[in-house]
């Protein structure tokens, strides 16, 4: 990601200095980009983005939820579980398997986001038993939810003379909502009922939750300052030499690069 990243902002820094360089070789310039050409610019990389979320211990799935930003780096992100106790035994409701299907990036008010759409095959949350006897555990409801999409704010930020990117916001969308399963008998479905308050509840919290649960696995300071790094490493303009970014401003539609060459002194 790194080197896709560096190698489109050092073509943008290349093409800035073709218009804001005087003849000869110039110190410093200015790069006016519009969100919309980023955002183009930047798709590739974000369609390799991917989000799962599992806290289901045991089983089949990985018992980890993570945000990837690359094809090998992922990230934890922490999903408390939610508990509720019922006829004097605890439950807990538990994120089961679900993935990202589709991610993409548009331009919005000041910001790139990153629409992260899920998958919605089976249920996306499930009761299991903490403590006692836990007679409830095989009939409380399941969650659904249904359209469940995750939009992410990025801006640009200037990070130790470099670039990184830092999410300004997160929304969450989508119907969650607990139904009864479909092969419950008459008594199983009254009983399935006393549930519903406590599905319906923890799937809120949980909704609730997500937006700061996701913004701060996204922001690790670990991962920013990698990020920077990198596009140091590589934000160069053949023999002007490093460029450093000595300001970075944001509109409603464009970001404003000042930068200069490291190295740079007087002369042609």
């Amino acid at each position: 990601m790194v080197r896709k990243v560096a190698s489109v902002l050092t073509c943008l820094l290349a093409a800035a200095s073709l218009s804001a360089m005087p003849v000869g070789r110039a110190e410093a310039a200015d790069l006016k980009i519009s969100f919309a050409e980023l955002t183009r610019l930047l798709q590739s990389i974000a369609s390799s983005a991917r989000i799962y979320l599992n806290n289901v211990p045991g089983g089949m799935f990985a018992n980890q939820s993570f945000v990837q930003v690359s094809n090998t780096q992922q990230y934890p992100i922490a999903i408390p579980v939610k508990t509720f106790s019922v006829l004097g035994s605890s439950y807990g409701y538990f994120v089961s398997d679900v993935a990202s299907t589709a991610v993409k990036l548009i331009p919005v008010n000041g910001a790139l986001r990153l629409v992260v759409n899920f998958e919605s095959d089976g249920p996306e949350a499930m009761a299991q038993c903490i403590s006692g006897g836990c007679a409830l555990a095989d009939i409380l409801p399941d969650v659904q939810w249904d359209n469940a999409v995750a939009n992410i704010d990025f801006v640009p930020i200037r990070l130790n003379g470099s670039i990184s990117l830092e999410v300004k916001a997160v929304t969450i969308g989508g119907t969650p909502r607990a139904v009864c399963k479909g092969n419950a008998d008459f008594l199983e479905r009254q009983a399935c009922s006393l549930g519903l308050p406590f599905a319906n509840r923890s799937i809120n919290q949980l909704k609730a939750e997500l937006p700061k649960l996701l913004r701060t696995a996204v922001n690790q300071p670990g991962i920013q300052q990698q990020l920077a790094e990198g596009l140091k490493r590589y934000l160069t303009l053949g023999p002007a030499g490093e460029v450093a970014i000595s300001n970075l401003s944001i509109d409603p539609t464009t970001m404003t690069v000042q930068f200069r060459f490291s190295g740079a002194s007087g002369g042609n």
